[in-house]
């Protein structure tokens, strides 16, 4: 009888564990899933800003200098590329 009762604790134990587990690592993926959809909500109002401001200015420069001026960051230019 203690040794039934001593499985079927330790079975619950493992039990309880294990659904600790899976709604840790759901609760991961959810905050994950919720970061990508707002850099992507960012970069798609980024995107869309450019495109308006080039179409105010009617200047059509390359998008990606727009964008990294934007998020601050330095730009090489395709012409500083060595073509070896």
């Amino acid at each position: 009888d203690e040794f039934m009762r001593l499985q079927v604790q330790q079975k619950l134990e493992d039990d309880n564990a294990r659904t600790a587990a899976i709604r840790d690592q759901k609760e991961k993926l959810l905050a994950e899933r919720r970061q990508m959809q707002h850099e992507n909500f960012l970069r798609k109002s980024a995107v869309k800003e450019a495109m308006d401001q080039m179409k105010i200015t009617n200047k059509f420069i390359d998008i990606e200098e727009v964008l990294a001026k934007k998020a601050g960051k330095e730009v090489r230019k395709r012409d500083d590329y060595d073509s070896d």
